[in-house]
């Protein structure tokens, strides 16, 4: 007889539900390596037989930007495990949430399951290798976790470190940093940026999902005074400008604050710890001059001498600078008889 003109179809698979293949695995919280398998339920996934070529897809429809992993479709074959309704598929390694699933039998691709997705588990921090950062920037700190994804160009993993708490009516301390896996899963490189501070706590974003606040804090390198130029004998009237050179003075936005003093330095003379040659100073109009290493400040009126200075950036204080600074020693240049009127005192 002549061959029939009309075609015939096997039903289109369905994916009823979705299901761990057992208690060891989350399909909320799937292994970022991973090799885990999901059961597929439904119909129509054909016989138990090695030339049904059963393979599935998974992808997540709205995060991301095409071209980063977490927007991947991943492939993956199964195999029918129970006939015509259960297939077994693994998972990939990767990142990203609420994945949808279809399913492909016999060249006929199954509708979305909507209703059930499933999604990689959020990355953890554990620890924190390189933990004092330069305030220039461009310093490499290794986040050590889980589930930081592959290694691929396409995984790609931003970073927040930031110091939640205010210091004398700073701003907020919050930086950004691009990361990279360096060993799947379980290491990233951050690259920091500009900046000054500590107590520094960082948060991860892989795939979408958000890591918690690390407990290991990192902090940028404190400021170190090296020299003392400018007016080192200083007015009594103040104003004057000091420079102050050395290293971690930060960006020039840095809030410095500078003060000088000569507490526990004359200790041969008790009296002027009650005096004010012995109060601590502040310095005024402190600006960072040359990023990081060199800040200008106006001198306060004082009295005293062999002042020692001190600069605090991001609520870290230097030691003490190695110079030290003295208000000009007072000078008579005149005595007014007419103005002696005290019994015992004579003009002659």
């Amino acid at each position: 007889s002549a061959l029939s003109t009309e075609s015939t179809a096997y039903a289109t698979p369905v994916i009823a539900y979705i299901m761990e293949e057992d208690s060891s695995v989350d399909m909320q919280n799937l292994e970022t390596a991973g090799g885990e398998y999901l059961l597929l339920v439904g119909t129509d996934f054909g016989p138990i037989d090695k030339s049904n070529n059963v393979t599935a897809m998974y992808h997540d429809l709205g995060y991301g930007t095409n071209g980063q992993l977490a927007t991947a479709k991943y492939n993956i074959s199964c195999e029918v495990t129970v006939a015509h309704t259960t297939a077994r598929c693994p998972t990939l390694p990767g990142v990203g949430f609420n994945h949808s699933w279809l399913v492909y039998v016999g060249g006929q691709s199954s509708d979305i399951a909507v209703h059930y997705k499933t999604s990689y588990a959020a990355p953890v921090i554990t620890d924190i290798d390189h933990r004092i950062m330069d305030t220039n920037g461009n310093d490499n700190v290794t986040l050590i976790g889980t589930n930081f994804g592959p290694v691929d160009s396409t995984n790609y993993i931003s970073a927040e470190y930031e110091r939640s708490w205010y210091i004398g009516g700073e701003a907020q301390y919050l930086y950004t940093g691009l990361c990279t896996v360096i060993k799947a899963n379980v290491r990233m490189a951050c690259t920091t940026t500009t900046g000054v501070g500590k107590d520094f706590s960082w948060t991860i974003n892989v795939g979408g999902q958000l890591s918690h606040p690390s407990s290991v804090l990192t902090r940028y390198q404190k400021p170190v005074i090296d020299t003392l130029t400018g007016a080192v004998d200083l007015k009594t009237e103040g104003f004057e400008t000091i420079t102050l050179t050395g290293a971690h003075f930060g960006p020039f936005n840095s809030i410095l604050n500078v003060t000088y003093s000569n507490r526990d330095v004359n200790d041969n003379n008790a009296f002027i710890n009650t005096e004010l040659a012995a109060i601590t100073f502040q310095a005024m109009a402190c600006n960072v001059t040359v990023a990081h290493v060199q800040a200008e400040c106006l001198t306060a009126p004082g009295v005293g001498k062999s002042h020692y200075w001190l600069l605090a950036v991001g609520n870290q204080t230097s030691d003490r600078s190695p110079g030290v600074t003295s208000y000009i020693r007072p000078d008579i240049t005149a005595f007014n008889d007419e103005a002696v009127d005290s019994p015992g005192l004579s003009t002659q």
